[in-house]
């Protein structure tokens, strides 16, 4: 349902004389130009369970960087609808996050690099409100309709959320943390998460609970991260092959093995030899082993 409507309409530009008027300064006016006759691209943010004040400061936000952020709007609304409060907006930037090789002059009309970075309207203005945006649930709307979640801070970001299958393969292949944007759907994805955890091993954190007992994928979350033992489930903190692996990549994953792998000889031995203080999370009795303190102490 929605509550309220607002909307703002910029000034026909398309005459000289009062397209210097809208601008601030002649950058503002070359850049403009620089963009040429092309279209008009529909990008949207989404706060979810913010309060009034909150709302009232964002429309006052946007109303005043429009332009001064690059954002070259041409129109604009605010809506809020339900717990969900929203800026549609239309600039003549592009976003395209298909091409993989851009040129200059592609990332300087490219919307992204306009909301990247402390300087930015999302990273700063955001970030230093009087009634602070971290840890809201803020998603940003490309073009394409491609969604993004905004990470609130001081250094800020923005992180695609993956939902179609084919993006989400070859997101997680570049870069296993991708699987943390990933749909539910995708989580459960054996194909992704395996692919995922393959690069990353940590990753398996955003694994659904099923393939966390997959001991294939969980075998390879821990060659690629031995940490990657602590996000498995509890009956593959006991599998000792497993766990070896894990230990051998990362000593300090001895920490989450199952107790009666702490007192397997052999394996504090591997997990010592690679992290020599990981004794500390072996049985009291191979702590005060001399071979083992030696080696860990060396």
């Amino acid at each position: 349902m929605v509550f309220g409507i607002f909307s703002k309409k910029k000034k026909d530009i398309s005459n000289l004389e009062i397209e210097v008027e809208a601008f601030e300064n002649q950058d503002q006016k070359d850049s403009h130009d620089e963009l040429g006759e092309e279209g008009k691209y529909h990008y949207e943010f989404h706060f979810k369970d913010i309060n009034s004040k909150q709302i009232k400061s964002l429309k006052s936000g946007f109303e005043g960087y429009t332009w001064d952020m690059g954002f070259a709007v041409t129109d604009f609304e605010f809506k809020e609808e339900g717990d969900l409060f929203k800026i549609l907006f239309e600039s003549k930037k592009y976003f395209n996050n298909e091409d993989d090789d851009w040129d200059d002059q592609d990332f300087a009309q490219n919307i992204v690099t306009r909301i990247l970075g402390k300087e930015q309207f999302i990273c700063s203005e955001l970030w230093s409100h009087d009634e602070p945006f971290e840890e809201k649930d803020i998603v940003f709307i490309d073009d394409k309709q491609y969604e993004w979640s905004v990470e609130v801070g001081k250094h800020g970001g923005l992180n695609q959320i993956l939902r179609d299958r084919k993006i989400a393969l070859k997101a997680v292949k570049n870069d296993g943390w991708a699987l943390e944007n990933a749909d539910k759907s995708l989580r459960a994805d054996r194909e992704v998460v395996l692919t995922a955890v393959k690069d990353a091993g940590s990753v398996l954190e955003y694994a659904d609970k099923t393939l966390k007992a997959d001991r294939e994928l969980v075998l390879e979350a821990v060659k690629s991260s031995g940490s990657a033992l602590y996000h498995a489930d509890k009956t593959l903190k006991g599998d000792r092959d497993l766990v070896l692996e894990a230990v051998k990549n990362e000593g300090s994953a001895l920490e989450h093995a199952d107790k009666t792998l702490k007192a397997d000889r052999d394996l504090v031995l591997e997990a010592v030899k690679n992290t020599g203080w990981a004794l500390e999370y072996a049985s009291k009795k191979l702590q005060n082993d001399p071979e083992l303190k030696k080696i860990s102490e060396g």
